[in-house]
């Protein structure tokens, strides 16, 4: 394959400071909608909770969830190989884009009550939902095999400020209307102007990081099928993206259905899940910011990741605890004390399954190699909120008990199969 390098025509601080921004307002944009999907189909007060049979809201609240996340899985390794191709600047400013024109609809759901067109919104701000796949793979361009964890430490802290203002500025312009608009519209509204703040930020300061663009590659548009096939026969990269997958699986079954069980444990409001949505995302961003660089110093990636599994496991089982204990409508305030022991080692195991599946692949792959983690962990945020739909039918406990367990047996395949090698170029395997 034809390469050719491309010089960085501006400093590396600069680049990752934008890259951080972008991803933060991305994020904080997407996470003003967290408190706002449950709320308007499971609360009484919801736009959607009159319109949708009682029977159905959880299935539907989990299709909706599952819809973006499903269309990610099949777009977000094209983004990263067309990243590759393409240059990193480029494929960012497509997919903000998408997500701008994408939220855009889903706000006009809501004010017209109309259930395609919120589906249609999250379809295609998954489709073109590749910028935290591509912003990891401008971070890997511009890092060094030593720094990389600590950088994506920042990104993930990044995420996880986003994580914590996103529900908090939510909850609390809910109650601002605008114009005779729903409340919920406010926060939406803000969701879309700071995504064509982030647009112009791409096009007019965001340089190109990646030296080695790859101008005849050819692009597989099935790629999420058939390289994540390829890419679990090499050695030192298929341990990982089981782990990776088990992680993200795990959490997810937890965040789908954490809203629902508290809706109906304690009656939450918009506002008490906005604060802990809010709180969770403290204790992510203390994990993420605070523990990342001395956990890196004293230990490896692989042995902080398989701690990190343990401890986040057990940790997102905690919350049953309340809810065996006599008078449970009085122990809504034992949530708080539980959340830092899952939150804070999910914030420092993230960044550093990054830095796993980054570290395993060659300098010129990481576009590729990147987008199909990021694949591996859009499928496993797809599956999640259906699961946890049906099986919460079944006890509202049984999302968190198969949330924590996958977490824990990730710790186990990690710890048990794993080579600190690699043995061959990634996509260079043969069939």
């Amino acid at each position: 394959m034809k390469k050719h390098k491309k010089s960085i025509s501006t400093n590396n601080k600069i680049v990752f400071f934008i890259t951080l921004l972008v991803v933060f307002l991305d994020v904080f944009g997407f996470t003003l909608v967290i408190p706002i999907l449950a709320s308007m189909i499971q609360s009484p007060y919801g736009v959607f909770y009159n319109v949708v049979d009682p029977a159905d809201r959880n299935l539907l609240y989990g299709f909706l969830l599952a819809s973006y996340a499903l269309a990610s899985f099949l777009s977000s390794p094209v983004i990263g190989q067309l990243s590759d191709k393409y240059g990193r600047r480029r494929l960012l400013a497509i997919s903000v884009a998408g997500s701008f024109i994408s939220r855009i609809f889903f706000l006009l759901g809501i004010l017209t009550l109309n259930l395609p067109l919120l589906f249609v919104s999250r379809v295609l701000d998954g489709i073109t939902g590749g910028n935290i796949t591509v912003a990891n793979s401008a971070i890997a361009d511009i890092s060094s095999k030593e720094n990389k964890a600590r950088n994506f430490g920042y990104v993930g802290m990044i995420m996880g400020l986003g994580l914590l203002l996103g529900p908090f500025v939510s909850s609390r312009l809910s109650d601002i209307q605008i114009g005779g608009m729903v409340g919920v519209a406010t926060p939406l509204m803000l969701g879309i102007v700071l995504c064509f703040i982030a647009l112009i930020l791409i096009v007019f300061k965001f340089r190109e990081t990646n030296q080695y663009i790859q101008s005849d590659m050819k692009i597989n548009k099935l790629s999420a099928l058939m390289t994540i096939k390829k890419a679990f026969r090499a050695k030192g990269i298929k341990t990982i993206l089981i782990t990776s997958f088990l992680f993200t699986f795990g959490f997810n079954f937890f965040v789908s259905f954490i809203n629902v069980y508290l809706i109906g444990l304690y009656q939450f409001s918009l506002l008490d899940m906005g604060n802990i949505l809010v709180y969770i995302g403290v204790w992510v961003a203390v994990g993420q910011g605070l523990l990342v660089k001395p956990l890196s110093k004293k230990f490896s990636t692989r042995t902080i990741v398989i701690f990190g599994l343990i401890l986040t496991g057990f940790g997102l089982m905690t919350p049953i605890i309340p809810s065996i204990l006599p008078s449970v409508g009085q122990h809504d305030k034992l949530i708080y004390l539980l959340v830092p022991l899952f939150a804070a080692s999910y914030g420092f195991t993230s960044p550093n399954i990054i830095a796993l599946v980054s570290n395993a692949g060659e300098k010129d792959e990481q576009g590729e190699v990147l987008g199909i983690n990021t694949s591996i962990q859009n499928l496993a945020q797809a599956i999640p909120p259906v699961l946890a739909a049906y099986s919460s039918i079944i006890s509202n406990t049984l999302p968190l008990i198969i949330g924590g367990s996958s977490m824990i047996f990730g710790a186990l395949i990690l710890s048990t199969f794993y080579e600190n090698q690699k043995t061959e170029k990634i996509f260079k395997v043969k069939k």
